[in-house]
């Protein structure tokens, strides 16, 4: 099954193959069709008593394989580094060396699976019990609770029926990574308490989660790096309202003097209480970069980061490099795990909606969704995309700095939506033909774990991005440097 331009001169020669060996009559190339009818061609094959023969040694991860997993169609496969860390050889899949003699080996394997029909129900039954436990945003969610669990077990007993997690989130984006995680606590049956700035609005979002948005600070003083004293007596205040029972987690995102004082105030009413850092930037290296190029100043202190970590039991970090970041600022290394970001499961089965209203549709559209700063979003190489590629219209979902929007609009193919909501969003990236991550390369991208690709990915778009450290080696994610 395939198609495409970039697949006529692969199809001409595969075909021009089969010809002169006259096997023309065993095969039949499906034009490229639209992905939701994909699972029906799985399951017609699944039913069939066939299977997922795949003849590439490479492969960077495999959406296909969890496809056919999901269908319930077993799989022949050659051994390989992408692969391998998708499939387990006899459990979820029948994997055969590569070599000489692969041809041999992938036709004894499959007709092993076409014959043996107890190896062929294992393979099924094990293919979908693997896709179920990885890959999604809940399951990465449950894994930290465990973490979380196993930390506080190394501390005390539990001496609440209930326990009690308190989270506190004080930057916009970011907010909704640790209210997955509280919203799969309050489902685990912990009872939840959520702070929140007052100018992050997530309520409509996470149904399950008792919401606080604290209104003791003005404005930035949320990121300051030093509360006067009436400040922190407002703080407290507040925090003494909504948070009512004894507090057993802490799970803080903050950067800022609010989160030493929230910790303060949680060790007081119980001393065992196990605090949680959640770093999901590398803040210094935000400070300079969104100053340079966005005009944007963040109020951020080594020291304060590196007294919350030294406060915190356990640090998770959303890449490898913001993880460098806080044990080059004092971190134990063995303190701070690495969880990266994920998507929500849901997307991966939501149905395709009716395009949006104001998205072009005589041309083709290379899409991006999300805020547009320009310490991490390429102006210029955009400029430039546009300028070299009239016939595609680029279209960006989200928010963006006036200055940077009226450069770019300058160019009649690039076009800005603005904030839409979030399920509004998803819509948009149904109808894009391409979507695209142009990063500014460098540092700040290889902190930043992106959360629009996975969507992308989940929405099984093909994404076209700058080459970055935290998306290496992703699956159908076009990379390219300078």
């Amino acid at each position: 099954v395939g198609g495409g331009e970039s697949g006529v001169s692969v199809k001409r020669e595969f075909l021009n193959e089969v010809r002169s060996y006259n096997l023309g009559a065993k095969f039949v190339w499906i034009p490229q069709i639209p992905h939701s009818q994909m699972r029906g061609l799985y399951e017609y094959a699944a039913a069939s008593g066939g299977l997922l023969l795949h003849t590439s040694p490479k492969e960077v991860f495999g959406m296909v394989f969890l496809e056919a997993m999901s269908c319930g169609l077993p799989i022949v496969a050659i051994r390989g580094s992408g692969i391998s860390e998708v499939l387990q050889s006899g459990q979820t899949a029948v994997l055969v060396q590569g070599g000489a003699k692969v041809a041999e080996r992938l036709a004894n394997a499959t007709l092993k699976v076409l014959n043996d029909e107890q190896l062929r129900q294992r393979l099924i039954a094990n293919g979908k019990r693997c896709l179920h436990r990885r890959f999604n945003a809940n399951r990465s969610a449950k894994r930290v609770l465990r973490l979380y669990r196993k930390a506080m077990h190394e501390r005390r007993s539990m001496q609440s029926k209930q326990p009690h997690a308190v989270f506190l989130a004080v930057r916009g984006f970011g907010a909704g990574r640790v209210a997955k995680l509280a919203e799969q606590m309050a489902i685990s049956g912990w009872d939840v308490t959520f702070i929140q700035a007052p100018y992050i609005s997530i309520e409509g979002q996470f149904g399950r989660l008792r919401i606080h948005s604290i209104r003791a600070l003005a404005g930035n003083r949320w990121e300051a790096t030093k509360l006067t004293d009436d400040e922190r007596r407002a703080l407290r205040c507040e925090l003494e309202q909504v948070i009512h029972r004894t507090p057993d987690v802490l799970v803080n995102s903050s950067f800022s003097a609010v989160a030493i004082e929230t910790i303060d105030f949680c060790r007081e009413r119980n001393p065992d209480a196990l605090v949680i850092y959640d770093a999901i930037d590398d803040w210094k290296l935000m400070q300079s970069e969104w100053l340079k190029y966005d005009k944007i100043r963040i109020q951020y202190s080594e020291e304060v980061e590196a007294e919350i970590c030294d406060a915190a039991d356990k640090i998770t970090a959303v890449t490898e490099a913001v993880a460098r970041h806080l044990v080059s600022i004092g971190a134990p290394p063995d303190k701070v795990h690495i969880v990266p970001n994920g998507f929500d499961e849901d997307l991966l089965y939501r149905p395709i909606m009716e395009p949006p209203k104001d998205l072009p549709i005589d041309t083709p559209v290379a899409g991006f969704t999300g805020a547009f700063f320009a310490a991490s979003t390429d102006v210029e190489l955009i400029f430039s995309l546009a300028q070299r590629l009239t016939e595609v219209t680029f279209v960006f979902v989200g928010w963006c700095d006036k200055r940077h929007r009226k450069h770019l609009e300058r160019l009649p193919n690039i076009m800005f939506i603005g904030l839409r909501p979030r399920e509004d969003v998803y819509r948009y990236i149904d109808w894009f033909d391409v979507c695209i991550l142009p990063r500014r390369i460098g540092a700040l991208a290889n902190a930043m774990s992106p959360l629009k690709v996975f969507e992308y990915l989940a929405r099984r778009k093909p994404v076209v991005a700058t080459t970055g450290e935290s998306i290496a080696g992703f699956p159908y994610v076009f990379q390219c440097g300078r």
